[in-house]
Protein backbone atom coordinates (compact mmCIF):
# COMPACT_ATOMS: atom_id res chain seq x y z
CA UNK A 1 0.00 0.00 0.00
CA UNK A 2 1.34 3.46 -0.79
CA UNK A 3 2.01 5.62 2.23
CA UNK A 4 2.93 9.26 2.77
CA UNK A 5 6.30 11.01 3.06
CA UNK A 6 7.76 14.41 3.78
CA UNK A 7 11.07 15.27 2.10
CA UNK A 8 13.11 18.25 3.27
CA UNK A 9 15.92 19.51 1.02
CA UNK A 10 18.48 22.10 2.08
CA UNK A 11 20.21 24.12 -0.62
CA UNK A 12 23.44 25.69 0.62
CA UNK A 13 23.76 27.86 -2.50
CA UNK A 14 20.56 29.72 -1.56
CA UNK A 15 21.56 30.50 2.02
CA UNK A 16 20.50 27.14 3.42
CA UNK A 17 16.93 27.51 2.18
CA UNK A 18 14.73 24.57 3.14
CA UNK A 19 12.28 23.17 0.59
CA UNK A 20 9.60 20.73 1.72
CA UNK A 21 7.78 18.24 -0.53
CA UNK A 22 5.06 15.84 0.55
CA UNK A 23 3.39 12.99 -1.27
CA UNK A 24 3.06 9.23 -1.39
CA UNK A 25 5.62 6.45 -1.85
CA UNK A 26 5.44 2.77 -2.66
CA UNK A 27 7.85 -0.13 -2.87
CA UNK A 28 7.85 -2.15 -6.10
CA UNK A 29 10.02 -4.92 -7.53
CA UNK A 30 12.08 -4.78 -10.67
CA UNK A 31 14.70 -3.06 -12.74
CA UNK A 32 15.95 -3.77 -16.26
CA UNK A 33 18.69 -6.17 -15.10
CA UNK A 34 17.21 -7.35 -11.80
CA UNK A 35 13.56 -8.36 -11.58
CA UNK A 36 13.85 -8.89 -7.81
CA UNK A 37 15.35 -5.47 -6.98
CA UNK A 38 13.39 -3.41 -4.46
CA UNK A 39 12.65 0.06 -5.80
CA UNK A 40 11.02 2.89 -3.86
CA UNK A 41 8.95 5.32 -5.94
CA UNK A 42 8.14 8.76 -4.50
CA UNK A 43 5.45 10.92 -6.05
CA UNK A 44 5.05 14.42 -4.67
CA UNK A 45 1.68 16.10 -4.58
CA UNK A 46 2.97 18.41 -7.36
CA UNK A 47 3.99 15.56 -9.74
CA UNK A 48 1.60 15.20 -12.66
CA UNK A 49 3.60 12.78 -14.83
CA UNK A 50 4.60 9.99 -12.43
CA UNK A 51 7.11 9.34 -9.68
CA UNK A 52 9.37 12.28 -8.98
CA UNK A 53 12.12 10.20 -7.36
CA UNK A 54 13.08 6.55 -7.54
CA UNK A 55 15.57 4.73 -5.32
CA UNK A 56 17.12 1.27 -5.45
CA UNK A 57 17.54 -0.42 -2.08
CA UNK A 58 21.19 -1.39 -1.70
CA UNK A 59 20.94 -2.76 1.83
CA UNK A 60 19.35 -1.58 5.06
CA UNK A 61 21.62 1.48 5.12
CA UNK A 62 21.97 2.67 1.50
CA UNK A 63 19.59 3.85 -1.23
CA UNK A 64 20.77 4.61 -4.77
CA UNK A 65 19.09 7.26 -6.94
CA UNK A 66 17.51 6.00 -10.18
CA UNK A 67 16.58 7.97 -13.28
CA UNK A 68 13.12 7.93 -14.87
CA UNK A 69 13.99 4.65 -16.67
CA UNK A 70 15.13 3.03 -13.40
CA UNK A 71 18.82 3.15 -14.35
CA UNK A 72 21.42 3.94 -11.70
CA UNK A 73 22.50 7.59 -11.68
CA UNK A 74 26.27 8.04 -11.76
CA UNK A 75 28.02 10.67 -9.66
CA UNK A 76 31.53 12.09 -9.71
CA UNK A 77 34.23 13.13 -7.22
CA UNK A 78 32.06 15.99 -5.93
CA UNK A 79 28.60 14.42 -5.92
CA UNK A 80 27.19 11.01 -5.06
CA UNK A 81 23.70 9.80 -5.95
CA UNK A 82 23.25 7.82 -2.75
CA UNK A 83 21.47 8.22 0.56
CA UNK A 84 23.29 6.69 3.53
CA UNK A 85 21.81 6.02 6.93
CA UNK A 86 23.85 7.56 9.68
CA UNK A 87 23.60 6.82 13.39
CA UNK A 88 23.21 9.85 15.62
Amino acid sequence: MPTSFQLKSIYEATGDSVFVNTGIWEAVRGMKNDSMAIVYLLKTNDDKTGPGLAFLQGDGNVLFFLDKNRNLMVGNNDHSYTLNRKSK
